[in-house]
């Protein structure tokens, strides 16, 4: 079932402002195409309309992999080719600066998440698997964060994506688990593959949630399930999700079954205006045949549209200007209401730093632009759990029935 929100107000500077939010919000897309510098854009599309607002290569933009908006409400790019974090005004398309480059250990840095304490989690590209953590305010190496444990410790193992999410294993001292999916390079699935929880406060390995079977890439976060981009060593992905409050994996769109979308490899995951899902479907060719972004049934996989064609798309970042996400709770204005916002409010930069902004935190937590519009959205008690961990770092703990 689709997450439903009701649009409302937010306070500003003392004023009421009211607007939806739908038609301000734009999708950021990263584009590369293989060993052409020049080639690499970031394409800002409006997410409700799918028009084109902006391109821009600047900055020695080169192989995008994650986007990611930050504490300041900018938006930060890896650059895996450079070992570059690059900034960027997302309104814009402005570069800003290289915000961290390899002199903070960043040797090939892929899937990026901001954590619940403002820092940036970079999964960099090292053999046998590595999360960096990199200060968000300064682009500080604040050293390695998580590693394979030792029996798992392939080779070939890469960290592909990073995002934090519900606490289901050893309590957290902040109230999130990190979910980390793993790759390599080649078809066959090794030790190493799959994808794993990790405790969001220590960094230490918990559990494997999805086999080796699988090569998974792309992660997203929705209120009752993580869905992952399966390459399945490429030319046959797949879309999962796994279920929070059960532990159920299922199959949401498998190529390999006449899947309508045409899907290449999936390199990036991100909900529409209307809460169904878009995928990156990137085909790794110069001639950009089957590059897009597909949009896809929630509830279904059912293939809807194209949204954009993009070459070699990669990731898919939602982004709405400061004020104008109508979503109470929503601090740094990104369309979603998430642990970020609650580091903002903990550090005085909201606009309502009250105990009131800090009880909109915790009935909003959840709740994106990309939920839609309609009845009220009631949070599910996997959420509720997450948030009261999050504010209060009590040490309960989830287990699956």
């Amino acid at each position: 079932m689709k997450s439903r929100l009701t649009l409302g107000c937010v306070a500003l500077i003392g004023l009421a402002f009211c607007a939806s939010p739908l038609a301000a919000t734009q999708l950021l897309v990263g584009s590369y195409q293989l060993n052409k510098h020049d080639d690499n854009e970031i394409h800002s599309y409006g997410l409700a309309t799918a028009d084109l607002s902006y391109k821009t290569s600047s900055g020695g933009l080169h192989t995008p992999r994650a986007g990611v908006i930050g504490p300041d409400g900018n938006l930060y790019v890896t650059s895996i080719a450079k070992g570059e974090i690059l900034r960027y005004n997302p309104a814009t398309g402005d570069f800003i600066d290289i915000f961290a480059d390899s002199g903070d250990g960043l040797t090939g840095p892929n899937g990026m998440a901001l954590g619940p304490d403002g820092n940036f989690y970079v999964a960099n590209s090292v053999l046998g698997g590595e999360l960096r953590k990199i200060d968000g305010t300064t682009g500080e190496d604040l050293g390695v964060f998580a590693t394979s444990p030792p029996n798992l410790m392939d080779p070939k193992r890469e960290f592909s994506d990073v995002v934090f999410g519900p606490d289901f294993g050893e309590p957290s001292a902040n109230g999130f688990d990190l979910y980390i999916s793993t790759g390599a390079a080649g078809s066959n699935p090794g030790p190493g593959r799959g994808v794993f929880r990790y405790n969001g406060s220590t960094g230490s390995e918990e559990s494997r949630i999805i086999d080796s079977t699988t090569q998974p890439g792309p992660l997203l976060v929705g209120d009752d399930y993580l869905y992952i981009g399966d390459q399945r060593g490429g030319g046959n992905p797949r879309l999962l999700r796994y279920e929070w409050s059960s532990g159920t994996l299922s199959v949401l769109v498998d190529s390999t079954e006449g899947d309508a979308a045409g899907l290449s490899n999936v390199t990036g995951l991100a909900f529409d205006a209307n809460g169904d899902l878009l995928a990156s479907s990137f085909n790794a060719t110069a001639d950009f045949v089957g590059d897009k972004v597909a949009r896809m049934n929630i509830n279904t996989g059912a293939y809807i549209d194209d949204f954009a064609i993009v070459g070699n798309p990669t990731f898919l970042t939602p982004f709405t200007p400061t004020g104008t996400t109508g979503i109470p709770g929503d601090f740094n204005a990104n369309g979603i209401v998430d642990a970020a916002d609650y580091t903002i409010w903990r550090d005085g930069n909201s606009s309502d730093s009250t105990t009131a902004g800090y009880a909109l935190w915790v009935t909003h937590f959840g709740q994106s632009t990309a939920s839609g519009s309609g009845a009220d959205h009631i949070p599910e008690p996997t959420t509720l759990l997450l948030t009261l961990l999050a504010l209060t770092a009590v040490p309960l703990r989830v287990r699956h029935g």
